[in-house]
Parts: structure tokens; C-alpha cells; sequence
């Protein structure tokens, strides 16, 4: 198959194919920046909300790692993280059994979890969206207290 950027199945296979290389692969990319800029967004995102998160919300969790930078960061919450990759769910579920981790399309409102959340995170898989603006206009509405 090849890839297309704007493609959900292409990307789906992409990503399952990259799982187990995916975090290393993002570390050199980056050259390590990418852990910083993600655990200062996490840090970033729980000051500003001035609370202590009830439920918590991870798209596009990949591999996982900022869904358990929440969990790390704020351990009472319930973290829910969803991705549509199987392969990155899999490691994914290696570092944590407290977190909710779904195999879901985020591009397909009704695959998502219905229930309300304070966050909803969308890391670096933004990037990957097709359509960021519908995507927008799906969420917002109907996922915040």
C-alpha cells in the first residue's frame, strides 16, 4: 500500500507497520525534544485548568506516552486514550493498566466515548487529521464540562 497523507486507511497502516519503532523514530527525529515539549504541555495543560481533573481524554495516544504523563501527573483522574493504530495500543498497554486505552477513529464521531470530559489532549496526531477543522467542529461542542 502506499501512503497518503490524507488517506485514514493508508495512515492506519502506516502506523501499525512504524509501531515498534514509532517512539525511537520521534526521538531522533526531534533530536529528544519531543519528550520535553510533551511533558511541558501536559504540566501546562493541568495548571491552566485550575482543577484536578475528573476525566481526561488522550486522542491519538499512539504509543501511549502522554496518556501516562497524565496518569504520572494527575493519579486520582480517569484517563481515557484512544488511537486507531491496533499495533500502538498494544505498547501502549504495556505501561499502564490504569488507563482506558480504545482502538477508536477520532475522524468518526461515533466511535469516540461518550462521556464528558475536563481535558481532551490531542498531541502530535493532529497533524495526521484529515480534515482538522471538521474534526473541530465535532468535538468541541459536545466533550467539555
Amino acid at each position: 500500500m502506499n501512503y497518503e497523507q490524507k488517506n485514514p486507511t493508508s495512515i492506519k497502516f502506516l502506523f501499525n507497520k512504524i509501531a515498534k519503532n514509532y517512539d525511537f523514530i520521534n526521538i531522533m527525529m526531534s533530536f529528544g525534544l519531543q519528550k520535553i515539549i510533551k511533558e511541558k504541555a501536559v504540566k501546562y495543560t493541568l495548571k491552566k485548568l485550575g482543577f484536578a481533573p475528573e476525566n481526561i481524554l488522550d486522542l491519538c495516544t499512539g504509543t501511549g506516552d502522554i496518556a501516562v504523563l497524565f496518569e504520572k501527573s494527575s493519579p486520582k483522574s480517569k484517563i481515557t486514550a484512544v488511537d486507531f493504530s491496533g499495533e500502538m495500543l498494544n505498547i501502549a498497554r504495556t505501561r499502564s493498566n490504569k488507563i482506558e486505552f480504545l482502538e477508536c477513529d477520532i475522524n468518526d464521531f461515533n466511535t469516540l466515548p461518550k462521556e464528558k470530559f475536563d481535558i481532551c489532549f490531542i498531541g502530535f496526531g493532529l497533524r495526521n487529521l484529515p480534515d482538522i477543522d471538521n474534526f473541530l467542529e465535532m468535538l468541541l461542542p459536545t466533550s467539555f464540562l
